[in-house]
């Protein structure tokens, strides 16, 4: 079989044009040049509960670096996020909440080679998806999402294309919303907790 996906959800060629807006709390964002030549925005340690409105295209990735025990919530505004060098999305520390506004088409694709153990988004905390819009998460060799912590889905409506194990979990909660894994040679879910599905 094919080790590259067939639909093509994200253009790899996709140039800069991201807005990274704070709309509640202290704003600790900053977006450089990274050493592969495309873009990183980190928002880097917390100090209170902060809200980001996150909008454009960027080839590179975002990177929240510690939320220090506050509630970080990003706000998908159809952003557009792919890298084929560096992990698109990734939470180091603490809990955050992806929150799709209604009507919105939001992407995160990854491009790099086949490498065992790598996803698309990577949490080191609990993740919250809510909102009405839509996640698309494209891995063209690897895994698609993976969290240390729990996942839970409310309202949005959630798609994963990968190689690899589409989703990867403690407990893993869906109150509401839509839920699609293709996995083209692994599993599509895969829990190290408890699965609740709530109609």
């Amino acid at each position: 079989s094919s080790d590259v996906c067939s639909s093509d959800l994200i253009d790899e060629d996709v140039t800069v044009r991201v807005t990274v807006k704070v709309v509640s709390g202290d704003d600790t964002s900053r977006m450089y040049k990274n050493s592969y030549g495309e873009y990183t925005v980190v928002i880097e340690k917390s100090n209170s509960d902060s809200t980001y409105i996150l909008s454009g295209v960027m080839k590179g990735n975002l990177s929240v670096e510690d939320t220090n025990g506050y509630d970080v919530t990003l706000i998908l505004d159809d952003i557009n996020i792919s890298s084929n060098y560096s992990c698109p999305v990734e939470v180091n520390k603490g809990d955050v909440t992806i929150q799709s506004i209604d009507g919105t088409d939001n992407r995160i694709g990854d491009f790099r080679d086949f490498t065992e153990g790598v996803y698309t988004l990577t949490s080191e905390g609990d993740l919250s998806f809510e909102g009405s819009g839509t996640l698309y998460v494209q891995s063209t060799h690897n895994g698609g999402m993976i969290t240390s912590g729990n996942m839970v889905f409310k309202d949005t409506t959630l798609v994963i294309e990968s190689i690899g194990t589409s989703l990867v979990s403690g407990d893993l909660t869906v109150t509401s919303g839509n839920l699609e894994m293709m996995s083209h040679e692994d599993c599509g879910i895969v829990s190290a907790g408890d699965v609740i599905i709530r109609s």
